[in-house]
């Protein structure tokens, strides 16, 4: 099993300081597990089913200071293993003003679990409806700290084993490796007797090899006999004639509740083979016959033959397939190896664009990034068993994934100017840039990825590297020159999300419009927004309350910078984005699409436009055209606080869940809000006259933990319109983000308003001049102050003298303004293909030769590509797989920038 490689691991310890202290802290964290004798250990690993950790509340502070359901809540520390101590309000449990009087028994296994009972509980106790319970997603859950002590002190031995064995691995004493296989042989002890649970406290009360047997036999939760699967309420998940296990293996195991135990089986599995030839000075094994049989029977195998019965393709699963990989190599069981090829093949497939983007949101990417890593490391080299000739002498999965590659190149793709993930979907604040997604790069694809690793970790290989670093870079790796990271303009063809990043202001900008493909842990919010600028996250996404009912607001449409018709969400998973319009030129950069958003609407199309200013300074002006429906309503929030409306507000007795401070005015022309946020400003201008302007206080948490749950509230705008049968509404508004006291803008107008056509032109007026934006939905012949245009999208930049300075032309065929004049011949080329093969449409005709079209964007079968060479009969894009279709549609465009 290639998956640590030792020599490389001593080699860069005996070489770099980075990675000595890797291994001294290694042996720092494991001083105290070596000063105890095994019957520590034995005490350490108890003999009863642990309990979940999830949804495990403080009576004391839960609503207070903790959140209801926040998981992780508890301190612990092996010096008093008997206590637990609430992060937040520090009470020390067990504590006898809390005692754990309920209890519930599995009685074909023989085991009685005990939990603490709210005083409603212990007030109504022939209720076991769960409604006086503490809740975790909305589940009622039972807090026991005896048992969340046996789960804290199980875990903490399994990360001792881990450090143990390879601090063996690397500097070979004897009593690390002696440590480590005492915790393996006892966990082998325990593990049969340990019974599935899943993590809202529900248990199995089979045989454990039973349960997985059903639940695979009948996912996701199987169909067991209701008396099997025991809970503490009433009812819970009985289904009729039959009875489930929650979710199956995604939220249940024998030592943990998500994902089931494949994680540990795997370090178990690594573990083993580390100690395994560890010799003490006499020449005795450390593992005995006896030991070793027990170890692989009773844990490892019983284990993996669990998770063979887990066949879904999830997030989670990735780290079963890794474990069947190993265990059918090491076994010599084909089917292992063969079950986690499958799994990758499948993973990439399912859980991955063609573009390399996760289905998901990029927190959840992260996740399956990582829990899948360990698939393609098994598999390197596999040589095949005797009997299998299926995978060729020096396999290479990486080679045959080049999705994957594309996929840890997307983690970085995706980054804003301080190197943060977008909070796109269920993502967590905060995330960013990881050195990890790098190394897999450089290690197992190409060395010119070193370059980027360095600036992914902010230091040279030789100053800094992490664990899998330890175990995976070749000590002689060296990084050739200097590397930018791929942050550009662009539009991702799988996932449908644009990033507008400019030129001079790149360093700090960063406008999302997120088109974000299906997948789970979306949210409702297909052309949403996001606007980075000054460096500072400006307009905003809430991102991932994780597993808390609050989570609801955040997925919501209504919270989103988005148009929200009938006061609905979209319609979720069905909701397709279509890309329109994308191209860049002349110090704008502008992108255009339309979603199925809504049954009732016809139309939902928005165009966001980038645009440079002098200074290092940038705004958007929006166009968002919306028919359909009785209600829309145009939402904007930013982060930090509204310091500005230029409108009288009246509070107004009404309701909207979430929303708090409703106040309204009825606007009788465009009106600016004005929000600051870490010393940044950022105005927003909505042009088109609306029925009423709603002012109110949403929601500013954005997480689960304790210290939000009063976090100060975000002031949203939702500029409505309404009307009878059907509404058809076309919102233009500026955004224009800055530093210091005063706009760059000085003002901004609607010069064009066709609901006929479908035509709107705006005008910004700013130091030194006017920019004017044209967009016409059909093409059609329009004016806009001095510009006249023939083609969908046209923008000019005119100085205080009447000169015209910048000009772009995108899908037209005439752009003229002032002494200007932009020709083509064709606003848009449609051209047959005749086949796809990697980034290359051939096509059935000649390519176009008459301009220069590298660098513009092409339009197929729903989404778009960047061309990156032309050829005779062929076209080849950049970066990305083609799609297969029949036929491409090349957006012709044209710029002039004077001096």
């Amino acid at each position: 099993m290639a998956m640590l490689n030792v020599d490389f691991a001593r080699a860069n310890v005996a070489k770099y300081s980075w990675a000595r202290a890797i291994v001294e802290g290694w042996r720092e964290e494991v001083t105290y597990a070596l000063e105890q004798g095994r019957d520590f250990f034995e005490e350490m690993i108890a003999e009863l089913t642990l309990w979940p950790e999830y949804g495990q509340n403080c009576p004391v502070c839960v609503g207070k200071m903790s959140s209801m359901g926040e998981c992780g809540i508890y301190q612990w520390d092996v010096g008093a293993p008997d206590r637990l101590v609430c992060s937040y309000c520090k009470t020390e449990y067990p504590n006898a003003d809390y005692p754990e009087t309920g209890s519930v028994t599995a009685p074909r296994m023989g085991q009685t679990f005990t939990f603490y009972e709210t005083d409603e509980e212990r007030a109504h106790p022939h209720d076991r409806s769960g409604r006086y319970a503490f809740k975790w997603v909305n589940y009622p859950v039972h807090t026991s700290w005896s048992g969340v002590l046996r789960s804290k002190r199980a875990t903490w031995c399994v990360e001792q084993m881990e450090l143990l064995a390879k601090l063996y691995a690397v500097v070979g004493e004897v009593e690390c490796a002696e440590r480590a296989a005492w915790i393996l042989d006892i966990f082998a002890q325990r593990y049969p007797n340990w019974l599935f649970h899943a993590y809202d406290g529900t248990v199995a009360d089979l045989p454990p090899a039973a349960a997985a047997a059903e639940m695979g036999r009948n996912p996701r939760g199987g169909k067991f006999a209701p008396e099997s699967i025991i809970s503490a309420f009433e009812g819970r998940h009985q289904q009729g004639d039959h009875a489930v296990l929650c979710n199956g293996f995604w939220g249940a195991g024998r030592l943990g509740c998500s994902g089931s135990d494949s994680g540990f089986l795997l370090e178990a599995l690594r573990c083993y083979q580390l100690v395994r030839p560890a010799r003490y000075a006499d020449g005795r094994a450390v593992l005995t016959p006896e030991m070793e049989r027990r170890i692989c029977q009773d844990l490892l195998i019983a284990g993996w033959d669990d998770t063979e019965h887990w066949d879904e393709i999830n997030n989670k699963c990735g780290r079963g397939r890794a474990l069947s990989g190993a265990m059918g190599m090491l076994f010599e069981r084909p089917h292992g190896v063969r079950r986690a090829l499958e799994g990758l093949e499948k993973l990439m497939e399912e859980a991955f664009h063609f573009d390399g983007f996760c289905t998901e949101s990029p927190s959840y990417s992260d996740m399956h990034l990582n829990l899948m890593r360990d698939i393609p490391e098994v598999l390197v080299g596999y040589a095949g068993l005797p009997d299998e000739a299926e995978v060729s002498q020096d396999f290479d999965p990486f080679a045959r994934f080049d999705r994957y590659r594309l996929a840890l190149e997307s983690m970085v793709r995706m980054l804003d100017p301080s190197l943060q993930y977008p909070v796109i979907g269920d993502t967590h604040r905060g995330g960013g840039i990881q050195a990890i997604h790098a190394e897999v790069l450089t290690y197992h694809y190409n060395r010119r990825y070193a370059a980027l690793l360095e600036k992914a970790q902010g230091a040279p290989l030789s100053q800094a590297g992490g664990e899998y670093a330890l175990w995976h870079r070749d000590p002689d790796l060296q990084a050739e020159g200097e590397v930018e990271l791929p942050l550009r303009s662009e539009w991702f063809p799988g996932w449908r999300v644009a990033v507008l990043r400019g030129n001079a202001v790149k360093e700090h900008t960063a406008f999302y419009l997120n088109g974000y493909a299906h997948g789970g842990h979306r949210h409702c919010d297909t052309l949403g927004i996001i606007y980075i600028a000054h460096g500072r996250e400006m307009a905003a996404d809430r991102g991932y309350i994780w597993d808390d009912p609050r989570n609801a607001w955040c997925r919501s449409t209504l919270s989103h910078n988005i148009v929200t018709v009938d006061g609905d969400n979209q319609n979720g998973a069905q909701c397709r984005s279509t890309l329109g319009l994308f191209g860049r030129g002349a110090g704008i950069e502008v992108v255009q699409a339309s979603a199925n958003a809504y049954e009732q609407c016809d139309q939902y199309n928005r165009l966001c436009a980038l645009v440079e200013m002098p200074g290092q300074q940038s705004y958007v002006v929006d166009i968002f055209r919306v028919r359909g429906g009785q209600l829309h309503q145009y939402g904007f929030h930013c982060n930090g606080r509204l310091v500005g409306v230029d409108i009288d507000l009246q509070a107004v007795e009404e309701e909207i869940e979430w929303l708090e401070n409703l106040r309204a005015a009825q606007p009788q022309g465009p009106f600016t809000t004005t929000w600051e946020h870490e010393g940044a400003r950022l105005d927003l201008t909505v042009l088109n006259p609306v029925d009423r302007v709603l002012v109110a206080d949403a929601p500013g948490w954005r997480s689960d933990r304790g210290d939000e749950i009063n976090a100060p509230p975000v002031q949203e705008v939702l500029a409505e319109r309404r009307g009878g049968e059907v509404v058809a509404s076309r919102y233009a508004a500026v955004m224009a983000p800055y530093e210091g006291g005063a706009s760059p803008i000085l003002s901004a107008r609607l010069l064009v308003d066709d609901a006929d056509n479908g035509v709107v032109g705006v005008a910004v007026e700013r130091q030194g001049g006017t920019d004017y934006i044209l967009s016409s939905l059909e093409g059609r012949e329009c004016q806009c102050g001095p510009m006249r245009l023939v083609g969908r999208f046209a923008f000019a930049s005119v100085d205080a003298q009447g000169q015209t300075l910048r000009s772009y032309l995108l899908d037209g065929t005439l752009l003229q303004c002032g002494d200007v004049r932009l020709e083509l011949a064709q606003s848009r080329t449609a051209l047959a293909v005749d086949a796809v093969e990697g980034r290359t449409f051939h096509l059935a005709e000649s390519a176009p030769t008459d301009r220069e079209i590298v660098g513009a964007y092409l339009l197929a079968n729903q989404t778009g590509f960047e061309i990156e060479a032309v050829g005779p009969q062929t076209l080849t894009v950049r970066d990305y797989p083609a799609v297969e279709c029949d036929e491409v549609v090349v957006l012709n465009e044209a710029a002039v920038l004077k001096a």
